[in-house]
């Protein structure tokens, strides 16, 4: 993995979530309207500053980059983006002053206007002395530098001249430095081309951060290159011309540089609630490291991502060399870290390693089946005007893992009988009600908040012998405490409050009414495996 002065790591909020261990910073520019370097205006482009927003939406969305860490510039001036890359600076020494001297990453976009090694801006150029600066302002471990200048639309040649990507104009000193990733949209002699989507070398690349293939958890910066490199070259070719990407690569880790990743974590980490203290968590020899501070009495679950992960224990002075564990998980498969001791040779177990006096136990474990069957009974409580039935039997499907699950209930309602003077009636009621439930650990316990609408059929039969049935609908908002009973058997305590929407009670009151709701009630579940 990447050395780094990892007890920089220990200065952070404590959270019971995993959060990146590099600091991701990006500055995206994209300029429609350019100057060549004489002042002249250029020919307006149309798609420059909306590709802008699409790289960084891609960066912010699959690359894992807060926000608060981007500079976008559109439309603005050679100022604007020193102003930026200031600002950029700024936030870099607030993060190594409150985080350490971590590893980052900056990642430089450009599309627009280029001519002569410069990149064109509405006043003056962006020099390859301006890029140096922006690389050595914020003061990155790494940067990925990607230049698409264009000129024209409608698949026709984008390059102000020749050449003009700054990559044949920056010297060997900066192209050579270490940490640094170059990629231009064209080769030497080429001119990029736009269609109609824009830049044939930018929309291939913003796909790339969701379609090409990656590795355990993700895309590296040369999965997205070659993805869009294949298909910049073939959509070009079939133009008529010629235009090839390229990539110079200057990096000492030889492991992936992810700047994409994929959304579905397919394995779990599950932490014992006595265990307290700061872990870091790698993927792929180090190619993703993430921390997680556990608070004592907590318990913690996070996502995991299949295939080999490695955790360190993080204490007081430690630096380089950590205590580790490291297993293998598989897609659907549950790591539970426990209280262990604290051994400090290195030992194989159950194919878990371990080395270093890590003072925790793991074992694998298959995560549980998503789907739950359970059969409950709801006691709801509403005004008498309106058909409805007090009590429900309830029989219960749920789909997820614990922090999300989406259930339906098939329900009948009975207990519903009144007597008047003249005349009386019965009610039974049948329910469809579908449920979405975000839940939280509250030690062996599980708290889950509960949005559900219902369709609803009323059925009424009158003392007289005649009956109708009717149509209603409700919505509830409840809570719903989740507790382990045996096995793979859980019970489950509801309460809430909502609105329904029936018919009268009298006959003929076909006109629906809405009224308030409150109820409460328990099921019985069962995993299924």
């Amino acid at each position: 993995m990447t050395r780094a002065p990892l007890a920089a790591l220990l200065c952070v909020l404590a959270t019971s979530t995993v959060a990146h261990a590099d600091p991701r910073y990006a500055l995206v520019i994209g300029m429609n309207d350019g100057r060549a370097p004489d002042g002249v205006p250029l020919p307006a482009l149309r798609h420059a500053e909306r590709e802008a927003h699409d790289v960084l939406d891609a960066l912010v969305t699959h690359g894992r980059l807060a926000p608060e860490r981007a500079e976008l510039v559109t439309g603005g001036s050679r100022d604007d983006v020193l102003a930026a890359t200031r600002r950029l600076r700024d936030r870099r020494a607030a993060d190594r002053a409150e985080l350490g001297d971590l590893p980052s990453l900056l990642v430089l976009y450009f599309t627009g206007h280029g001519r002569d090694g410069k990149l064109l801006t509405d006043g003056a150029p962006l020099t390859t002395a301006d890029i140096e600066a922006i690389k050595a302002e914020v003061g990155a471990t790494v940067l990925v530098a990607i230049f698409d200048t264009c000129e024209s639309a409608g698949a026709l040649p984008k390059g102000v001249i020749v050449g003009a990507n700054p990559l044949d104009a920056l010297g060997s000193h900066v192209l050579d430095a270490e940490g640094t990733v170059w990629i231009a949209s064209a080769s030497r002699g080429e001119v990029a081309l736009e269609d109609q989507r824009g830049g044939i070398f930018t929309h291939h690349l913003v796909a790339a951060f969701t379609h090409a293939p990656g590795g355990q958890v993700g895309r590296s910066v040369t999965d997205l290159f070659e993805y869009a490199r294949a298909r910049t070259m073939r959509d070009v070719e079939a133009l008529g011309h010629r235009q090839t990407p390229r990539i110079r690569l200057n990096l000492e880790r030889t492991a992936p540089l992810y700047l994409s990743f994929h959304q579905d974590r397919l394995a779990r980490l599950r932490f014992d609630p006595e265990l307290g203290g700061t872990f870091l968590i790698s993927y792929e020899d180090g190619t993703l490291l993430e921390r997680l501070v556990k608070v004592p009495g907590r318990a913690a679950e996070v996502g995991a991502y299949p295939g080999r992960v490695r955790i360190y224990r993080a204490g007081e002075g430690a630096a380089v060399a950590m205590p580790w564990t490291e297993f293998r998980l598989a897609s659907g498969q549950e790591a539970v870290i426990t209280r262990g001791s604290l051994r400090s040779e290195a030992r194989e177990r159950r194919g878990v390693r371990s080395k270093g006096a890590v003072g925790v136990e793991v074992t694998l474990e298959d995560l549980p089946s998503p789907w739950r069957l359970g059969l409950g009974h709801r006691f709801d409580v509403a005004g008498a005007t309106l058909l409805g039935t007090p009590l429900n039997w309830r029989l219960e499907a749920w789909l997820g893992r614990d922090d999300l699950e989406l259930g339906a209930a098939l329900a009948f309602g009975h207990g519903r009988s009144e007597r008047y003077e003249t005349w009386g009636y019965r009610a039974e009621q049948l329910e469809l009600e579908l449920t979405v439930s975000p839940g939280v650990p509250l030690g062996a316990f599980r708290l889950h908040g509960d949005l559900a609408l219902a369709a609803q059929l009323h059925l009424q039969t009158f003392d007289d012998g005649a009956d109708r049935t009717r149509a209603g609908a409700a919505a509830r908002l409840g809570a719903r405490l989740v507790f382990p009973a045996w096995g793979p058997v859980t019970l489950s305590l509801a309460t809430g409050a909502g609105l329904r929407l029936a018919p009268g009670v009298a006959e003929g009151a076909d006109d629906l009414g809405v009224q308030p709701l409150f109820y409460a009630g328990a099921a019985v579940d069962l995993r299924l495996p």
